[in-house]
């Protein structure tokens, strides 16, 4: 005899058995009744307490969970932060006994909780549930609606990129998130350490916008025409600068970044530049990594200029240059230097001629 409810359904049941002497006897010897129930209704997830999802916290939070009834198992996934994918660590379902805390320590982590109900009769809840949470200690948040007197969260963003390189300096917060707007830089910068600016995220959730493989052109960081031609925007010695979903725009006319040792890394990225005699980015040494970044020097100069031990790597990049009524070179490569370009588009000046790499040496 097999009993078998429909999932999501409770049933009572009575069974009577009887003993007869033998065949055809009408009075039993003995008889039993019996009666039980066959629950098969799956109990309520379970729910969270002392974090929220989708929430970003500076510092280590503890959180709870919680069910009207049954026994709660969880699993803690530790993602690769800041990217929809990527998972550094899972743990396997374990029952939760004790609130559990997670993010000390860490400058920057996102966790991926799961969680479900186990009633008494092995029934578990039909929905397992979920909630995600970052920690990013060592993130300053920047929005055009902020104010450089906050303290640079998630929830109170500074104003201004400067003051926001600042704070990566000064607190070791080396990540800045910038809002999609437009903001001005009025001094170079020397990089000595790591630094990564990721711009066009929505600051209402702060999630990033734009399509990968797609040059963002909702963020801009301005030099004024003030600023002095000679000076980079970014001067990068021994550290690590990398540019994500940013439109930098020097209207001096001047470089933009310097790379003397370390890393310049930039991906779907804007760089331009109206400058005549110097490149947008120059390198005399250290690793220069382009990937899906589009160039326009409208003064003619080179856009990339690479010399001494630079090793230069391009992907889906696009090279270009204003007018000019002399020989333009989009990438001028030399002393030892060593480039890997692949996928990537030189557009022709009206110049004279138009040189898409001269290597010398290289």
């Amino acid at each position: 005899l097999v009993l078998e409810p429909a999932l999501g359904g409770t049933r009572h049941y009575t069974i009577r058995t009887a003993l007869f002497s033998s065949t055809g006897s009408s009075a039993p010897l003995k008889s039993e009744l019996v009666s039980f129930t066959i629950d098969r209704t799956p109990p309520p997830p379970p729910h969270i307490s002392g974090i929220v999802d989708n929430a970003r916290y500076q510092q280590a939070e503890t959180f709870s969970l919680h069910a009207a009834s049954g026994t709660i198992y969880y699993s803690l996934d530790k993602l690769t932060p800041f990217v929809s994918s990527g998972s550094l660590s899972s743990t396997k379902s374990t029952e939760y006994t004790k609130p559990v805390t997670i993010g000390k320590g860490e400058a920057s982590a996102r966790y991926r909780i799961h969680a479900y109900t186990l009633d008494a009769a092995g029934n578990r809840s039909l929905k397992t549930s979920e909630w995600t949470v970052y920690f990013d200690r060592g993130v300053v948040y920047v929005s055009p609606a902020g104010s450089d007197s906050n303290d640079g969260t998630s929830l109170e963003p500074i104003k201004t990129l400067g003051r926001a390189l600042e704070l990566a300096e000064n607190r070791q917060r080396g990540t800045i998130f910038l809002a999609a707007g437009s903001y001005a830089l009025n001094r170079s910068y020397r990089v000595t350490t790591g630094i990564s600016i990721l711009g066009d995220f929505d600051p209402k959730d702060w999630h990033q916008r734009t399509a990968p493989g797609k040059p963002s052109t909702t963020v801009s960081v301005t030099l004024p025409p003030s600023a002095p031609p000679a000076v980079p925007v970014f001067s990068i010695e021994g550290g690590g600068l990398s540019l994500e979903n940013v439109a930098l725009r020097d209207e001096r006319g001047g470089q933009l970044v310097d790379l003397h040792t370390g890393a310049l890394s930039v991906s779907n990225s804007t760089l331009e530049s109206n400058s005549v005699n110097r490149a947008i980015v120059e390198a005399a040494g250290g690793t220069l990594s382009l990937d899906h970044v589009s160039f326009d020097n409208r003064g003619g100069g080179p856009d990339v200029s690479a010399s001494g031990s630079t090793r230069v790597s391009a992907n889906g990049s696009t090279f270009a240059a204003g007018d000019t009524s002399g020989d333009s070179v989009l990438v001028d490569l030399s002393d030892g230097t060593t480039a890997s370009i692949s996928n990537s588009l030189f557009r022709a000046t009206a110049g004279l001629r138009t040189y898409s790499i001269r290597a010398v040496g290289a």
